[in-house]
């Protein structure tokens, strides 16, 4: 590949989402964000999905990936039965890896799915990592599964649920939270609901950007210096952007979804959906990540503005 890889890492923890960009820290690839519980809003061209407390991905909508980041999603998972990863597949996603491989075959899976490969790899002749990364309770000993048991307990699912979505018995869901509580020192439900919200099981909603590389580099050839018109960076006003037009693309580059504009700017839905589909055609681009990029050099702020 000529230039690095670019990518996102997606998850409802934080400290998960740390812990996969910190396996991948060393490998040729950039990890140009990372997002707890947020929507990608950088140009990259992997985002990956650990589905860490999901177990199935079930509510997890990858289309919306699709459609709004433009990037390639690929589910990174210790769940790998064959029926969820057809789902995934079917659901949009390019790639479905499993949590034993290691950073360099990770990132030859992912260079694969770029170039054009629907990658499958579970693992199976991988020698394993040993639970590389990190999840919330590892300090105390919990395992990944008993992790997930104990977040999904701390969700409100019930043992019924919890097996469901993990596609196991119910005897085994009860021997990982017997273990788990044992490691934790409670005995009840209850507590173990309180023990999680106070030792980092509550879902996230953070984002980090490395700011060197939030616009990709462009490729030198395609620029015609001679002919780039002078920048006006006067916050849409070039492209005659309404003031409710900049309004919601400032919000967008400042990393809201659209419901949260929504409920900001105290509009319908679909009244914010018109003012991107009449922005985005202004300023010429289709996807969010694009209206993130050309807000950021035209001077849109990246933290919530005040408008």
């Amino acid at each position: 590949m000529n230039a690095p890889l670019r990518l996102a890492i997606v998850d409802d923890y934080a400290v998960v989402v740390a812990g996969v960009a910190s396996l991948l820290a060393e490998e040729r690839i950039e990890v140009v964000e990372t997002a707890a519980g947020l929507p990608i809003s950088t140009d990259v061209d992997v985002v990956l999905y650990d589905t860490f407390a999901q177990v199935d991905h079930r509510g997890v909508d990858l289309t919306d990936f699709v459609r709004d980041s433009g990037a390639k999603v690929v589910l990174y998972s210790w769940n790998l039965r064959p029926e969820l990863i057809e789902q995934a597949i079917a659901e949009g996603s390019i790639g479905y890896l499993s949590k034993v491989l290691t950073g360099p075959a990770i990132v030859e899976a992912l260079e694969r799915i770029i170039s054009g490969e629907i990658v499958i790899l579970t693992g199976d002749h991988e020698t394993s990592v040993g639970g590389a990364g990190d999840w919330p309770g590892r300090s105390v000993g919990l395992s990944p599964r008993e992790a997930e048991v104990i977040a999904l307990i701390a969700r409100g699912l019930s043992n019924e649920e919890i097996a469901e979505r993990a596609h196991v018995s119910g005897n085994s869901i009860k021997s990982y939270i017997r273990s788990a509580y044992r490691k934790i020192g409670i005995e009840r439900r209850t507590h173990a609901v309180l023990w999680a919200l106070a030792n980092g099981f509550a879902p996230d909603f953070e984002r980090t950007i490395v700011p060197a590389l939030r616009l990709r580099p462009a490729d030198p050839a395609s620029i015609d210096l001679a002919n780039q018109p002078e920048r006006n960076h006067l916050l849409g006003s070039d492209v005659n952007l309404t003031p409710r037009e900049r309004e919601v693309l400032a919000l967008i580059v400042a990393g809201l979804s659209n419901s949260d504009i929504a409920a900001e700017l105290h509009l319908t839905p679909n009244t914010v959906k018109s003012f991107i589909r009449t922005g985005y055609a202004k300023i010429g681009v289709t996807t969010r990540a694009q209206a993130v990029g050309w807000g950021v050099e035209h001077g849109f702020p990246t933290a919530r503005p005040g408008i």
